[in-house]
């Protein structure tokens, strides 16, 4: 009686089991099928930002960002080998070109006595601001700050800036209006993109 019912049992799943993969709802198809870049979501059709590319000549280039109105442009600049973080900070310190100045972009890290050193450790760029910093008026320290996360944080392997004065850590603030004492990343700063 047991094994009767069983089987009882047994046959209709077994049957409903092998009609599931022809009721999935997705037809059948010999190949794949280009969706129209208007129909893919999420912006999976906007191509990944690089961050460093290599020229025929051995250059490297570099996104930097700069000041422009009241906000952040990238600016790609060209490097002799691939800069590591103290290269992209001696770059935000430095003149700028004459294109970058005609286009009426600015530096908010005019002079590189702002900042006095910068280490990378894993994914944590750790920048030590000097006492001059805090002289700067605020909109002009958080442009400053900007430039430096969004510019070090296009480096693959960094994803956090810490700043700190006195080798302490140092609360910043940031373009979404918080304060944070802890490492702040990129998108702390995207709202200065323009």
């Amino acid at each position: 009686m047991l094994i009767a019912r069983r089987r009882r049992v047994a046959l209709p799943v077994a049957a409903a089991l092998a009609l599931v993969p022809l009721s999935c709802g997705v037809p059948l198809q010999d190949g794949a099928t280009e969706l129209p870049a208007d129909r893919v979501p999420y912006g999976l059709a906007v191509p990944a930002s690089t961050t460093t590319t290599t020229t025929t000549t051995g250059e490297t280039a570099a996104i930097v960002y700069l000041v422009a109105e009241d906000g952040l442009v990238p600016v790609r600049r060209t490097f002799a080998s691939t800069p590591g973080v103290a290269t992209l900070i001696d770059a935000l310190t430095a003149s700028l070109s004459a294109d970058e100045a005609a286009r009426g972009l600015r530096r908010a890290l005019a002079d590189r006595e702002l900042l006095d050193t910068v280490e990378a450790t894993g994914d944590l760029a750790t920048v030590e601001l000097t006492d001059e910093f805090s002289l700067l008026p605020s909109r002009e320290q958080l442009l400053a700050l900007g430039q430096v996360v969004l510019t070090l944080t296009q480096l693959e392997r960094i994803d956090r800036v810490r700043f700190t004065l006195d080798q302490e850590p140092l609360s910043v603030p940031t373009a979404t209006g918080s304060v944070s004492s802890s490492p702040v990343r990129s998108v702390d700063y995207e709202p200065l993109l323009l």
